[in-house]
């Protein structure tokens, strides 16, 4: 006796998985993809620049207390919230870390890493720079107005620093 597969979508019988799977896939291209994509295990988050950075300092920070390695990876994966100690050791590895002590390095080991990119973000400080030179600009155009005279006798121009 030959066991007969059945399709989910219309019933009809296949005597093998081969063909239940080539008449779904041309049968019922829509229902087959979306099958095909609740299995697609996806891969977790990446890091960023910041959070790499951070891991570095860490990692320099914690190392000379700990006795191996392992130790080591095991002791960041307390201080990386979603990472894994095999996570943590890969991207260290991508980053060539080398074990060394860094002083000017912030931010204790009683510090999670999204703490530590608050405190050194560079998009705070490219916000700061950013409304920095735009009052600047703005300033050497009122400059430039205010010497600017219409034919009228009024300013040819009005700036504003509101971004």
């Amino acid at each position: 006796m030959v066991t007969q597969l059945a399709c989910a979508d219309c019933s009809r019988l296949f005597p093998t998985k081969i063909g239940l799977s080539q008449h779904r896939r041309h049968a019922h291209p829509t229902q087959h993809n979306a099958d095909k994509l609740s299995r697609v295990k996806y891969s977790g988050a990446r890091w960023s620049q910041q959070e790499s950075q951070s891991l570095l300092r860490l990692a320099n920070n914690l190392y000379p207390s700990c006795e191996t390695q392992t130790a080591l990876f095991a002791r960041l994966e307390r201080y990386v919230p979603g990472r894994s100690a095999i996570s943590i050791k890969t991207r260290l590895r991508v980053r060539n870390w080398q074990a060394q002590r860094d002083e000017s390095s912030s931010g204790g080991p009683d510090q999670t890493i999204g703490q530590i990119t608050a405190y050194s973000s560079e998009a705070d400080d490219y916000s700061v720079w950013f409304k920095q030179t735009v009052d600047c600009a703005v300033s050497l155009l009122e400059s430039q107005c205010e010497n600017s005279v219409g034919p009228s006798g009024s300013k040819r121009c009005s700036f504003s620093n509101k971004i």
